[in-house]
């Protein structure tokens, strides 16, 4: 009985250390993304948001034809084929849902334009996003599908 009794309390202590572990890494990936989305330009969040949210307002601000890949297209192979997306294919895009954590996502900034990034690093896949200012508001003017990628 006192075997089983240190048996006991040994794993509900590995457990509740597990626990924190996980909980201190998402609290981490949320903190970076969270200082990713304050270094982007002051208005691109609310578009980003209003863009996943409203699919008037999502149609209106893609500039098809949209250069990019369909997904599992193999894009890191020798000859990818590239796509245009056509207003009539287009699917609603919707916010990431991370609850999983399987997923980060990063930004870049280069110019006028903001270049995001998917990636599940255990399947060693991602999808790219790039939207561009024109004019006063922001537009997708590049899709790849989630994709199969090498990366270091």
């Amino acid at each position: 009985m006192n075997i089983l009794l240190k048996f006991l309390i040994v794993a509900a202590l590995v457990l509740t250390s597990c626990k924190n572990n996980s909980s201190e890494q998402t609290a981490d990936a949320a903190a970076a993304v969270q200082q990713e989305e304050d270094s982007l330009p002051a208005d691109f969040m609310n578009f980003y948001m209003r863009f996943h949210t409203d699919s008037l307002y999502q149609m209106a601000h893609i500039t098809f034809p949209v250069e990019g890949y369909l997904p599992n297209v193999a894009v890191d192979s020798v000859a990818p084929q590239a796509h245009q997306w056509q207003r009539e294919e287009w699917r609603m895009h919707r916010p990431i849902n991370n609850d999983s954590g399987d997923f980060r996502q990063e930004y870049e900034t280069l110019n006028n334009m903001v270049v995001e990034y998917i990636i599940n690093d255990d399947e060693k896949m991602a999808m790219e996003r790039r939207f561009t200012k024109l004019g006063k508001d922001w537009y997708l003017i590049y899709y790849m599908g989630m994709n199969r990628v090498s990366y270091e």
